[in-house]
């Protein structure tokens, strides 16, 4: 068995080499998913915390990231160093010693480097993606608050165009209700003139009109000086009878009725001289 594992050394050593770098690459990846892990569940719970408490953080300043220069000569020194070390490991003549020493401390360094440089990409890209996550829900709340503001116009527009609405019918009814009284006002106020026109025309008397006779231009000389003695001797009896006693005149008076009153002003304005005449009889 000791022959064979020395015939075998350098074999032995490459599939060590190569179990160690898987190993490697193995303890890296699982790294990677922890810290990825870590950092969703870190992002979610500040998400959550920003939505239970309404406030938003601001995130972090994301780190200068690499060039790609700088990113090339990394992994080109790494290269270097670990084509150095397996060099010096096939080199060496104890074999325990570079399967228990070397092997080990080159995984291990090589982790050590590798695992660094995808710790800040994934930081890097989970900062990324948190700032966007964060400009996603102040995107969302700025809709919801302009959305909800558009909505109470809306809705102060529907009342204002109701209250209009109903100030116009308001209007319009009491409109209708004046124009009725109106209307009602005119009809009682023309029954009340027709009623006072009725009563005023049966309460007024009918004047019967005397109408002279045709005068006969042949005698007027003759009827004219007849008239005016007539009209003397009327005259005299009325002068005569204002001489009574107040008595007897009060009681003529009252004897007397506003009919018999208007009649004898007509009767005189008939049997008295023409107009012509007057201020001829006046004179003499």
């Amino acid at each position: 068995m000791r022959q064979w594992i020395l015939n075998n050394l350098q074999l032995l050593m490459i599939l060590a080499f190569v179990g160690f770098s898987a190993f490697s690459w193995l303890m890296r990846k699982l790294a990677e998913k922890a810290q990825e892990r870590r950092v969703e569940q870190q992002r979610e719970r500040q998400r959550f915390e920003a939505l239970r408490t309404g406030r938003i953080e601001p995130a972090p300043a994301p780190q200068a990231a690499e060039t790609p220069a700088q990113r090339l000569a990394k992994i080109a020194a790494r290269r270097e160093e670990m084509r150095i070390r397996v060099q010096e490991g096939a080199a060496a003549p104890q074999p325990r010693t570079v399967s228990t020493t070397s092997g080990p401390v080159s995984g291990q360094r090589g982790a050590t480097m590798s695992v660094p440089t995808r710790q800040v990409e994934s930081n890097d890209a989970s900062q990324q993606s948190a700032q966007v996550r964060l400009e996603e829900i102040q995107a969302r709340r700025r809709a919801e608050i302009a959305r909800q503001q558009s909505q109470g116009r809306h809705l102060q527009q529907q009342q204002q165009q109701q209250q209009a609405l109903q100030q116009q019918q308001q209007q319009r009814e009491l409109a209708k209700v004046l124009e009725q009284q109106r209307q009602h006002a005119l009809a009682e106020q023309k029954a009340r003139g027709g009623t006072r026109q009725s009563r005023s025309e049966r309460a007024r008397p009918r004047d019967t009109l005397i109408t002279p006779p045709p005068e006969d231009t042949s005698s007027t000389s003759i009827e004219l000086t007849e008239i005016i003695d007539v009209h003397k001797h009327m005259r005299a009896e009325h002068a005569a009878a204002f001489d009574q006693p107040q008595t007897q005149v009060s009681r003529v008076s009252a004897r007397m009725t506003r009919q018999n009153l208007r009649q004898a002003i007509v009767l005189n304005e008939v049997l008295g001289p023409p107009i012509a005449l007057r201020n001829t009889e006046e004179a003499q």
